[in-house]
């Protein structure tokens, strides 16, 4: 994933995530998290 100031993100391609690494990369990626879990619905 590709962010808009072209910093990389790397994030792994698994059935499963952990929270911890779903944390680590929304925070890297300046993300809320709980804009992620709403912008699902």
């Amino acid at each position: 994933m590709k962010h808009h100031n072209e910093k990389i993100i790397v994030f792994p391609n698994h059935r499963e995530i952990g929270r911890y690494t779903l944390n680590g990369t929304l925070k890297d990626a300046k993300v809320d998290t709980e804009v992620f879990i709403n912008s699902n619905n």
